[in-house]
């Protein structure tokens, strides 16, 4: 299967060269690019949070966090520490330019109707000064996480 990758703005990307491609996609096969600093530190916060360290081959062989691990284990006292902390110093050694602002965890704890899932909002600057930004990730029945 080939992909395809489609400019997001024409007229942009001839006065800009993209700086990469969105995680998300429309079709299968075809991702988006990506032209702004601040929506390509986005996808790289993204793509940081959904890898497993060692899921990747090269000189990047350990990046990314377990969130995976943490999340879907019982929700038990400890839990949002443990999330906290691991999507902190993943952030910190990974993305150094990713300012983290604020991270809401919510458990069954805070919201009986979650069950077992878990929800996180991460509010994030850039440090060259871009508007905050947010990344919510959502657990699912499955064992997915879903993010946007």
């Amino acid at each position: 299967m080939s992909y395809v990758i489609i400019p997001a703005n024409t007229a942009q990307v001839d006065t800009q060269s993209p700086l990469g491609i969105s995680l998300m996609y429309t079709q299968p096969g075809t991702f988006q690019t990506v032209i702004s600093p601040e929506q390509q530190a986005k996808e790289n916060f993204k793509n940081l949070l959904l890898t497993y360290p060692g899921e990747r081959t090269g000189d990047w062989i350990n990046f990314g966090c377990n969130l995976k691990e943490i999340i879907f284990e019982p929700n038990i006292n400890e839990i949002k520490e443990d999330i906290n902390d691991l999507i902190v110093s993943a952030t910190s050694f990974w993305l150094p330019y990713i300012n983290i602002e604020n991270i809401v965890i919510t458990t069954n704890e805070d919201d009986p109707n979650l069950g077992y899932l878990v929800t996180i909002a991460i509010t994030f600057t850039v440090s060259n000064g871009a508007l905050g930004q947010t990344i919510t990730l959502n657990t699912t029945n499955t064992g997915n996480i879903t993010i946007g």
